[in-house]
């Protein structure tokens, strides 16, 4: 059970972008975590590591959460004509936690990075039925230190989806994507006190669509 307090900013601007800021805080009561143990078991003649979840601690966990998105022109007068069917977004998170029953630096929840961005665009051609664009989403590397005897280390992630549409009428489309371009190979390492590791790799491919989009 968590409890926990939200507070928001929004400010919506003249042409329909967007600034907004967030805020959280969450206790969290009875936080459950698998622990690895070292076991008598009845299908084996020595002891073996056995992970069970169990209620393990109480933690508390904040983040900041900003996000801005809109048309270039109204975002970065400075930069690009206000003319220009450019749409611009981003988003920066920054997360902290605390497991109380474990030692720091490293004592934050399971699969919360420190931080996370994504940033993306859409253009729209003035020349030409056509609208190209990108998303680009990037954690970075961290530790998380999951028992008292065990940490688990997590590489950086990233993954980027463009697509391009071409527009045939108000009710037909052409649209090709490409998700996951440049895949990096993710892996994950556990490590124990007791001086024993094992290491997980997983490369995610890079998938391509082509879908004929018909509104009736």
């Amino acid at each position: 059970m968590a409890t926990g307090l939200d507070a928001s900013f929004e400010k919506y601007l003249p042409a329909g972008g967007l600034i907004s800021v967030g805020l959280f805080h969450r206790n969290v009561n009875n936080l459950i975590r698998s622990v690895t143990t070292l076991e008598t078991v009845s299908w084996a003649s020595v002891p073996r590591w056995v992970s069970k979840p169990r209620n393990f601690s109480q933690a508390q966990t904040s983040g900041l959460e900003l996000e801005v998105k809109g048309r270039a022109g109204e975002l970065v007068p400075a930069l690009f004509d206000p003319k220009l069917a450019l749409n611009l977004r981003g988003a920066l998170s920054f997360y902290r936690s605390r497991v109380e029953a474990l030692p720091g630096p490293n004592n934050r929840l399971d699969s919360q990075p420190p931080w996370s961005g994504n940033f993306g665009f859409d253009h729209r051609f003035a020349s030409a039925p056509l609208t190209v664009g990108a998303t680009l989403v990037f954690t970075p590397g961290y530790a998380t230190q999951q028992t008292a005897s065990q940490l688990l280390d997590q590489s950086r992630g990233r993954t980027l989806d463009v697509f391009g549409q071409w527009t045939f009428s108000r009710t037909a489309a052409l649209r090709v994507s490409a998700n996951n371009l440049a895949p990096l190979e993710t892996l994950s390492q556990t490590l124990l006190a007791s001086g024993d590791s094992s290491t997980a790799a997983r490369r995610a491919r890079t998938n391509f669509g082509v879908a004929l989009e018909l509104k009736l």
